[in-house]
């Protein structure tokens, strides 16, 4: 059994999570004060803690300093938003809160235990038998390894090259990739989520809180990062530390289902109104165009070089314009692979050969595609995108956002 430290001063709550625990096949030990639990800390080599929030910054640190290999989770005894991400920005990887649900709870934990690449424990077994085993098998397993790998790159399709990020929070709305960067928006959080390729890997470097608002869309255009809230603004980011807000435009009176960013050119996409905008964004917001949307799920925006990228949530594709002037020509349709994936595509980005696809739900993740490995697919109707003229639909938005607070 994998042994989980419970550091919850809420003697109901804390019976309440230990029973959970025991029933998911953990072997839970309760602490009753924070002395004793950096006792069995050292005394016990837990697999995973679980402490209350309200010990402190400081107390988590202090397990971190001690401990920095055991997952974390922070218990609170209702929702705070506002805590759960103060306590991820000190380390800790995931919160729950009360009342504890008996299957989210042991989700939660396995997720954490995963990430950690910890599975629960299994009775460990005398080294002698280790060496039997490995001494008197290896011979055959490495004839098995070797065949079944000359099987497999004769005779099996070549999948799609992929990266995939677990992300510790449910509710992704949109990618941005600057170059350096890769920004992650969530509206449940409230947060801008700032990752960045460190030794190959994409690890998170910044964590920006915004408590008046959701963001649903996040774009880089020009010298600003752009995010767009459910509270219909639009706002101006300089990139300093702390994504500071410059200027605030407020929205025309429709919903926001994507973004992209070009130079000082912003593209704003309304799944429900099946309208695809193009901006002028820097220190003014004007309208440019009005395009039809091709698509009837257009959830996830891109722009690299001379093309729009467009993915579609309901049929999982693709569609790639090529900017012609003032049309937008079709030139290519990826169908992304079936994942087992529990929740929705919510938004893409470019990174180089690579398309970042972000998914929304139980099972959020960030996956990373190499672009020449992806089924590209025929599909009639949708060659060419025009603007539509005033009178047709153009002026759905304001010409002008005009700014409602310059910062």
């Amino acid at each position: 059994m994998s042994l989980a430290l419970i550091f919850i001063r809420d003697q109901k709550e804390s019976t309440r999570l230990r029973q959970i625990l025991q029933s998911g096949g953990y072997e839970p030990i309760e602490a009753e004060d924070d002395v004793m639990l950096r006792t069995l800390l050292a005394k016990k080599s837990p697999e995973l803690v679980v402490a209350e929030i309200a010990a402190g910054e400081s107390f988590f640190e202090d397990i971190f300093r001690v401990s920095p290999d055991i997952p974390v989770i922070g218990w609170m005894p209702g929702y705070e938003p506002r805590s759960a991400v103060r306590i991820m920005r000190a380390g800790v990887f995931d919160c729950i809160s009360s009342p504890l649900e008996h299957q989210e709870t042991l989700e939660v934990v396995a997720h954490t235990l995963e990430h950690y690449h910890r599975t629960p424990a299994k009775k460990k077994l005398s080294p002698v038998y280790y060496a039997a085993l490995r001494f008197g098998r290896m011979f055959l397993y490495g004839l098995s390894i070797i065949l079944l790998l000359f099987l497999a790159e004769v005779f099996m399709p070549k999948d799609p090259k992929l990266e995939t990020v677990r992300l510790p929070y449910q509710h992704p709305t949109a990618l941005a990739w600057d170059g350096k960067c890769l920004w992650i928006s969530n509206w449940y959080t409230q947060s801008i989520y700032r990752y960045e390729r460190i030794e190959r890997d994409l690890q998170l470097t910044g964590t920006y809180y915004f408590g008046d608002y959701g963001p649903v869309g996040v774009a880089r255009a020009g010298k600003y990062l752009w995010s767009a809230g459910n509270d219909l603004v639009l706002r101006r980011h300089s990139l300093s530390d702390n994504l500071e807000v410059s200027a605030d435009f407020p929205f025309p009176e429709y919903t926001i289902s994507g973004m992209a960013g070009a130079e000082n050119v912003l593209w704003i996409a309304d799944t429900y109104q099946r309208k695809l905008y193009k901006y002028a964004a820097g220190d003014v917001v004007s309208l440019m165009y009005t395009y039809q949307s091709p698509l009837f799920s257009l959830v996830g925006l891109c722009f690299d070089k001379d093309s729009l990228w467009m993915a579609d949530a309901k049929t999982e594709r693709v569609y790639v314009y090529k900017q012609s002037g003032r049309e937008l020509k079709l030139s290519a349709i990826y169908q992304l692979p079936v994942l087992k994936v529990d929740g929705q595509l919510a938004g893409i980005a470019r990174e180089d050969k690579w398309l970042h696809v972000a998914y929304a739900g139980k099972d959020a993740q960030l996956v990373r595609y190499s672009i020449k490995d992806l089924k590209l697919i025929k599909e009639k109707g949708r060659e060419y995108l025009a603007p539509l003229q005033p009178g047709s639909g153009q002026q759905t938005g304001a010409s002008k956002l005009q700014v409602i607070n310059i910062r």
